[in-house]
C-alpha cells in the first residue's frame, strides 16, 4: 500500500524520505523486542506495537526539530499510517510471533 505524504503534511524531507523503507524496520524490531508474555492479550501487544514504531521513528527522524509540538503532530499523524501499514502487512506475522513466545 502506498501513501502519498505532501510537504505540507511533514515539514522534514528526511522524514518523508524514509518512511517507506525506514518505518517497516521500526515496527518490526517493535513487536520482535516486546515480550508478548507481558501484555495480558494480543490486542494489547499489538497497540504497543503501533505505539512504540510511530514513537520510535518519531523520535529517530525528528531530532533536528527542537518544537514539541511538531514532534506530537507528527507523531499524530504517523499513528493511524502505522497501523494501518501494521493490520494489512504485519498482522499474521505479529500474530504467529504473539502466538509462539507465549509458550
Amino acid at each position: 500500500m502506498k501513501y502519498i505524504i505532501t510537504e505540507s503534511q511533514l515539514k522534514n524531507l528526511r522524514i518523508r524520505r524514509n518512511i517507506p523503507t525506514e518505518l517497516r524496520k521500526y515496527i518490526t524490531s517493535s513487536f520482535e523486542w516486546l515480550n508478548p508474555k507481558a501484555f495480558n492479550n494480543f490486542d494489547e501487544f499489538l497497540e504497543r506495537v503501533i505505539f512504540s514504531s510511530s514513537r520510535d521513528f518519531t523520535s529517530e527522524y525528528m531530532g533536528d526539530v527542537q518544537d514539541v509540538e511538531d514532534y506530537y503532530s507528527l507523531w499524530d499523524f504517523l499513528k493511524p499510517i502505522v497501523k494501518d501499514i501494521v493490520m494489512n502487512e504485519y498482522y499474521d506475522e505479529i500474530l504467529n510471533y504473539y502466538n509462539s513466545n507465549l509458550k
